[in-house]
């Protein structure tokens, strides 16, 4: 994500239909959502406009909820109102396609999708390439065991302070 010192909200979006809407759709304990998923995407996308769900453990986390398929369902309906579109089929990246930009760098839908595109074959690249740390495994490493059924020396684990 690039440094981006600005990000244009719509002034009011509390009575954007859509969202109302998608509001209207999810139990009422899940109501606040929509704005919560709108706000946590304006936070987190890049200068295109895009913001990747991933796995939605920390879109859940911006927008506090405990269960990240809440995430996925506001952005399954977000996508059927239009308010945010995937970059592919084959990633989580989304884009908001209401994205406000300064006048000098107006970029279409259709040119922020080819960069992010660029940008998710490039990660592809990347995580080919990469190289992971791992330990040499050994026998010794093999064949060792743990015994769960002794206690611990005290001496060694025990803290006396919380």
């Amino acid at each position: 994500m690039s440094e981006m010192s600005w990000r244009k909200m719509d002034r009011q979006i509390i009575r954007n239909e859509n969202l109302l809407y998608i509001a209207d759709q999810l139990p009422p304990e899940y109501s606040y959502t929509p704005w919560m998923f709108y706000y946590a995407a304006l936070s987190i996308a890049d200068d295109d406009g895009a913001f990747d769900l991933d796995d939605g453990i920390v879109f859940a986390r911006l927008m506090k909820v405990k269960d990240p398929q809440i995430v996925f369902i506001v952005a399954d309906l977000m996508i059927q109102r239009r308010l945010i579109v995937r970059a592919n089929a084959t990633s989580g990246k989304c884009i908001i396609t209401n994205w406000n930009q300064k006048d000098s760098d107006v970029r279409t839908m259709e040119m922020r999708r080819q960069v992010v595109t660029r940008k998710i074959e490039e990660e592809k690249k990347t995580q080919e390439t990469q190289v992971f740390f791992t330990l040499p495994v050994t026998k010794q490493q093999n064949t060792f065991s743990v015994d769960f059924s002794s206690k611990p020396s005290s001496d060694h684990f025990f803290c006396p302070k919380n």
